[in-house]
């Protein structure tokens, strides 16, 4: 596959017209793409970005300096010393020439500014001797031919040592290695594509096996008292929840549709199944004697059931977002299937009043077992 490179050509025009084209004669018989901004009016902010966008594309920065310094921008540089300061700063190969003679070249097309004139050796010095921190061959030219000819031996030196990515044709592109590589991915692609299908199909099958929708499960809670002072309070007790699948599904399932941490989650159940009629009478008057100040969690044994039958349900997925490495929590997020449950469980039916058929939040309601109280999110 022919890959041409392209070669940003920096330098001033009026005092190295004759040596510019030599230049680009030179890349055109290596089979490289000349770019440069000389015909440009360096005035305009906006060829600045064109110039940068130029500078990105090429694969080399070829920079020639004459006897003239050229015009100046804003901040008080030559657009050709510009040009080689961003260079420097994106780590192109740059191949650089100085002319030998400068005083030689006509007075008529060199800077007649002192000021200019001194800012050309500042930067004839930051090229030829490494001033900016970085060593290179820097070439040196007194004619055009004789130029064009360091430059041919220098570009061919230059990508040998650092090769470009360059430019193909686009007929020439897609080479027979990468047409079957492409083959090869698009096969592998069905066939993972099938095993998922397979997989799939499988798992609906042993879904319908497990426990679901109306079916209940009991689960624990711990309830302790935080009566002060310590010597005050009474032992801790463990008391049982019952609630359904989709009852259970139907208030823990939002919080997923952006995905949750793992601990919201399982605090939203517990806070679910303590304000429910999910305790028994039993446990309803024990937890009642403990007092006010009291606090309850759902037991890490039962939070697992819940996690793993919602997973083996396919309802729900570990969460994908990316977030801050410091963050260490474990995010769980809704699969399609379980968005999609979830809204036959939640969606308002045609014919219902929401204000009178959709009970509140369960983090909101009153406790309809008597049981919370103001105090009772005092963890």
């Amino acid at each position: 596959m022919e890959v041409r490179h392209q070669v940003f050509v920096s330098s001033t025009y009026v005092d190295l017209k004759d040596e510019r084209e030599a230049i680009i004669q030179a890349l055109l018989e290596l089979d490289c793409i000349p770019a440069g901004m000389e015909m440009f009016v360096a005035t305009d902010e906006d060829q600045w970005d064109l110039i940068k966008e130029l500078i990105d594309l090429s694969d080399y920065y070829l920079v020639v300096v004459g006897a003239r310094y050229g015009h100046v921008t804003p901040e008080e540089i030559s657009f050709t010393e510009k040009e080689y300061n961003y260079a420097l700063q994106t780590g192109k190969p740059i191949i650089a020439f100085v002319h030998a003679d400068p005083d030689s070249v006509p007075v008529g097309v060199t800077d007649k500014d002192p000021e200019k004139a001194k800012k050309l050796e500042q930067l004839r010095k930051r090229i030829r001797d490494g001033s900016d921190g970085v060593r290179r061959n820097v070439g040196e030219f007194k004619t055009p031919d004789e130029l064009a000819a360091k430059v041919s031996r220098a570009m061919s030196r230059a990508i040998k040592k650092y090769p470009g990515v360059g430019w193909v044709r686009g007929d020439q592109a897609m080479t027979i290695e990468t047409q079957q590589e492409i083959l090869n991915l698009k096969q592998k692609i069905s066939e993972l594509e099938s095993d998922k299908r397979a997989a799939q199909s499988a798992l609906v099958e042993d879904v319908e096996q497990l426990a679901q929708g109306s079916d209940e499960i009991t689960l624990s809670l711990y309830i302790r008292d935080n009566t002060y002072p310590a010597a005050a309070r009474k032992d801790p007790i463990y008391v049982e929840a019952t609630t359904t699948w989709d009852e259970l599904f139907k208030y823990i399932g939002p919080m997923m549709i952006d995905e949750a941490t793992e601990s919201d989650i399982k605090q939203k159940l517990c806070n679910h199944l303590f304000t429910t009629k999910a305790i028994s009478a039993d446990d309803v008057a024990a937890i009642r004697e403990m007092g006010k100040d009291i606090s309850r969690q759902l037991l890490a044994a039962s939070w697992d059931l819940v996690s793993m039958q919602l997973r083996a349900l396919d309802l729900i997925e570990p969460g994908t977002k990316k977030r801050q490495i410091q963050n260490q929590q474990n995010y769980l997020g809704l699969t399609q299937k379980g968005q999609r449950y979830l809204m036959t469980l939640r969606a308002i039916r045609r014919g219902v009043n929401p204000g009178d058929d959709i009970p509140p939040d369960s983090d909101d309601e009153e406790t309809q077992s008597d049981i919370a109280t103001d105090e009772d999110d005092n963890e």
